[in-house]
């Protein structure tokens, strides 16, 4: 999206950087006629024009489905086969679906070998929502399954690909998921616009790579306000 989107209660922000001109990883939010919000984040195999082909028949294939479908899951089998069919078995993409019901602040979501979105829950400790399923047409028969969890005001939940989290340093030690949960936990009260830019700028000090990384990177994050 060109920029971040925002509603009574709530806001979703995000960036990407591309390890090349044409990217593999894709990130997108969009409201739906009965109101839910589409949080959607994935990383194809690979980056240049093959994998981002993937991600254009994705995004596509997630418009058509996701109005008519209130189970993430089921709108992930959707997409998988959508594209099986265009694409085959060539290009595995790791994603992630969630729904947030914005006037209750329930997120449903499902897993399709994406990195688990960590959660940090105001006053309370941050963790990761864990999620089983493997990435799309990776499986012939592939089966994905949803859960939910209810948000709160002053909640803030982290969306990402690994091209963060498996950035090295000099010494070949990777970013992790400890730096990752550490940088956001001592950030509890930034703001979107400051948070994204500070959080790449902290990937970037890591690695060294001051331009383009390694991996795609793409970081995205929702936010339960206190105040609507």
């Amino acid at each position: 999206p060109a920029q971040g989107l925002s509603g009574p209660g709530w806001a979703v922000d995000g960036l990407c950087v591309n390890a090349a001109n044409l990217g593999g990883d894709h990130h997108d939010w969009f409201l739906l006629p009965d109101g839910r919000l589409v949080l959607a984040i994935g990383d194809v195999a690979g980056h240049g024009i093959p994998a981002s082909l993937v991600v254009a028949s994705v995004k596509m294939a997630l418009a058509l489905n996701a109005e008519e479908e209130k189970d993430p899951a089921v709108v992930l089998a959707q997409v998988d086969r959508c594209l099986r069919e265009q694409t085959g078995r060539i290009r595995p993409m790791a994603f992630w679906l969630g729904f947030l019901d914005i006037e209750t602040k329930r997120l449903r979501f499902s897993s399709a070998g994406a990195c688990f979105p960590l959660v940090l829950k105001h006053g309370g400790k941050p963790f990761f929502l864990e999620g089983k399923g493997y990435p799309l047409t990776s499986r012939k028969n592939p089966v994905f399954s949803s859960e939910t969890i209810d948000l709160s005001p002053g909640d803030r939940l982290v969306m990402y690909t690994d091209g963060f989290i498996e950035g090295v340093n000099r010494d070949g030690v990777q970013f992790g998921y400890d730096r990752l949960t550490g940088f956001f936990e001592a950030r509890a009260h930034r703001s979107l616009p400051d948070l994204l830019p500070e959080f790449l700028a902290e990937c970037r000090k890591w690695t060294g790579r001051h331009h383009q990384p390694d991996d795609d990177q793409t970081v995205m994050i929702l936010d339960i306000l206190e105040k609507a």
